[in-house]
């Protein structure tokens, strides 16, 4: 696995990435969808930041915090694969529309200061995150007990997975 410093400056790049992006839109492309059950470009940023912000860094919050994690714990098959390989299986996940999971459809400006805000997070927290007792951990639902280190690493990879449906995306709108 990276260093958390290795991870750090490519969420950097990745977050300013997005950002860049991000001002290829105007309102009208971010809130098009290509289905009924399908994301906009808009509900796709949605998902990445406050994806991030609420569950991510909060797992990675339990294990700094080390009263709210567990000693030890194993991840899953999935898990122990995809960190290894450092990403996702290249699979599209797709979940029915539900006020649950569907994201909400935000604007232009809303997503540029979430991007800003994370990326801000992102960096403040890796410091913890590279002190952090490797043995104190949070469960994630489908790759088991993962330590901060791990659920950093998930940040920058959850971040790779979406390339390719914001590559679709853009296609949708006629984008490069």
């Amino acid at each position: 696995m990276p260093t958390t410093r290795k991870i750090a400056g490519k969420l950097a790049r990745q977050t300013a990435e997005w950002r860049e992006k991000l001002a290829g839109y105007t309102e009208e492309e971010f809130a098009r969808k290509p289905g009924p059950a399908e994301w906009s470009a808009g509900q796709l940023y949605f998902h990445l930041t406050r994806g991030t912000e609420n569950f991510h860094l909060h797992q990675i919050q339990k294990c700094i915090n080390r009263n709210q994690a567990e000693r030890g714990g194993k991840k899953t098959g999935k898990g122990r694969i995809s960190l290894f390989f450092g990403r996702f299986p290249p699979i599209r996940i797709s979940v029915p529309p539900s006020e649950r999971y569907t994201p909400k459809q935000p604007d232009l400006a809303q997503m540029e200061e979430a991007l800003i805000r994370l990326a801000d997070s992102l960096q403040r927290i890796s410091e913890a995150v590279s002190a952090s007792d490797p043995e104190m951990k949070a469960e994630h639902p489908a790759f088991g007990f993962l330590n901060a280190a791990e659920w950093y690493h998930l940040i920058s990879m959850h971040f790779d997975h979406h390339l390719s449906q914001r590559k679709r995306l853009n296609r949708f709108l006629g984008k490069k």
